[in-house]
């Protein structure tokens, strides 16, 4: 009942929102006279020149930095301009300024800001891209509005010039992002990265461009000095060879793409390959070495074989290493105090007595209750320290599993 009462909320509040759109729509559609009244309708170019740059400057750039909702609003806000054929205002110009900006400034904003011009530019270049491929789209969107001009107002661009014009923003888009993943600074290769990772759904779509910028990639995603950087190149250059295979390449000829993928095929093919043999040759040589040392478990079979000796006393028996004792078997502080196994415990009387983690096998321990004989694999030493005299016993003796009296060595 909750998750039905929501739907039936959004499907009222998407009813007003669009309501809402549409009003603004037409009212923006009947003030479209009054937006660029102050620039004068005139053929003059270095006129037309100056009023493109100033919108771009003071109402588009200086809010699409703000935030993302800021980049997307000025992106569509352009379109709608376009839709609605306002006057005085040079749609191709605006664009190629505003390439002409991007490039420039992605090597001078914040990461935070080269983030929302990623937003702008993802929207701006999906407009351009669309109306490079789509010439029926530029005919209907561009060419019929009142002014599609680049620089000189007494020229239409037809959709040829408009193809040369976009391969000419593609190139030099293209060469900025080469040149800050090639550059030294941090910030440049890092503001590169989030630049394609916005927009790589969309771009490059020139299949020597797209090459040259997975050539560029590589070194830094052998970046072991700086792991994001590694990670943002290895995750942008998967994206980008995803793209191509689904053909956002539109000038990738299909044939040349199949010989692509086959190739990397072959090349995975071979990587596989390599790494299976690698394995075989370290399973072989595990092999080898088992059968040469055997296994570990002969290796540290002391009490079976009594072939192992203790490192710290030879003429012991049998050895096994401490790692392997049971853990029950250990002495236990009877006062529940865990500190004996760090090795110091302060004994009532002010002296310190250590446990030592060394293993012994026999201990002659004399006392005044005559001679005992203590043997256990699994033994620790204690030493206490008491004025001038170091006594030593096996820590079971210590702990009082043994009389007391039976304690100095």
């Amino acid at each position: 009942d909750r998750v039905k009462k929501h739907a039936e909320m959004l499907s009222k509040e998407q009813i007003q929102q669009t309501t809402h759109c549409r009003m603004v729509y037409k009212f923006m559609e009947q003030r479209r006279e009054s937006f660029f009244r102050s620039i004068p309708d005139t053929m003059d170019a270095s006129l037309f020149d100056s009023n493109t740059e100033a919108f771009l400057t003071k109402c588009i750039y200086s809010r699409c930095l703000l935030s993302p909702e800021d980049a997307m609003y000025c992106a569509r806000f352009v379109n709608m301009l376009q839709r609605i054929d306002a006057p005085r205002f040079f749609i191709l110009q605006y664009m190629d300024r505003l390439l002409k900006v991007i490039v420039a400034a992605l090597f001078c904003v914040t990461e935070q800001e080269v983030g929302n011009l990623g937003v702008l530019l993802h929207e701006t270049w999906m407009t351009l891209s669309g109306w490079r491929y789509e010439s029926i789209k530029y005919q209907n969107e561009v060419k019929r509005k009142e002014r599609s001009h680049i620089d000189n107002p007494k020229e239409e661009t037809t959709h040829e010039s408009y193809a040369i014009l976009y391969n000419t923003w593609h190139t030099s888009l293209k060469s900025a992002l080469i040149g800050c993943l090639k550059s030294a600074e941090y910030i440049h290769q890092r503001s590169a990265l989030t630049v394609l990772t916005a927009i790589v759904r969309i771009y490059p779509t020139r299949p020597q461009d797209g090459e040259s910028i997975l050539e560029h990639l590589k070194p830094l995603q052998d970046d072991s000095l700086r792991p994001d950087i590694r990670a943002m190149a290895s995750a942008c250059a998967a994206q980008l060879l995803k793209a191509r295979d689904d053909g956002v390449w539109k000038e990738l000829d299909q044939r040349a793409l199949k010989q692509i993928m086959i190739a990397e095929q072959a090349k995975k093919d071979e990587i596989m390959k390599e790494r299976q043999q690698r394995a075989a040759d370290m399973a072989k040589e595990s092999e080898d070495y088992t059968r040469k040392y055997g296994t570990d478990s002969k290796l540290w079979s002391g009490r079976r074989t009594g072939q192992n000796r203790s490192p710290l006393n030879p003429s012991a028996q049998n050895y096994s290493p401490a790692s392997s004792l049971d853990q029950q078997q250990r002495p236990r502080d009877p006062r529940g105090d865990p500190r004996h196994r760090s090795g110091e415990n302060r004994e009532r009387d002010g002296s310190i007595r250590h446990t030592v983690n060394a293993p012994i096998d026999s201990r002659r321990i004399s006392g005044s209750g005559g001679d005992q004989h203590w043997d256990r694999n699994d033994g620790r030493v204690a030493i206490s320290l008491s004025g001038s005299t170091v006594t030593a016993a096996p820590a079971a003796a210590a702990m009082g599993r043994i009389p007391a009296n039976s304690r100095a060595l």
